[in-house]
Order: structure tokens, then C-alpha cells, then sequence
């Protein structure tokens, strides 16, 4: 897959998660980092989180409770 590294060109976005997505040609996100049972994961404020819920909340806001931020490309990482 051909792919470019963040920076990312929204605001919001911590920079030690976007400089781990590769933007793919197809618009896919692809975590390049450490991952936990296919997700990518990435240490907040010394708490182990899941990538894709931490961009969702620096960009939309809080999950709501019982909320899932799904993968639009269907790819976890």
C-alpha cells in the first residue's frame, strides 16, 4: 500500500497518535504502531487506549456511554 505519514491536517489530533497513521491512497487510516488483538494502541496520560477511539474523541468529542466508533474502511489498524 502506498501511504504518507501524518502529519495529520486536522487540529485536534495528538501528535504522537497521527505520526502513527499512514494515510492510504484509498483514504484508509492504517495504524503503523503497536497493536492488541489486531487494534491499534497507543498511551495516554499512562493509560493504555485503542487508537482508532482516541482520534474519534480528539476530533467528534466524548463516546457516549454503550457507544462503538466503527472503521469505515472495515480494517482495525
Amino acid at each position: 500500500m502506498s501511504a504518507i505519514l501524518a502529519p495529520f491536517p486536522w487540529f485536534g489530533v495528538p501528535g504522537v497518535v497521527a505520526a502513527k497513521i499512514a494515510l492510504g491512497e484509498n483514504g484508509c487510516w492504517t495504524w503503523t504502531a503497536a497493536k492488541t488483538s489486531g487494534y491499534g494502541v497507543v498511551s495516554v496520560a499512562g493509560r493504555l487506549q485503542r487508537a482508532h477511539r482516541v482520534v474519534y474523541e480528539s476530533l467528534v468529542g466524548p463516546i457516549p456511554a454503550g457507544g462503538c466508533v466503527l472503521h469505515r474502511c472495515d480494517v482495525p489498524a
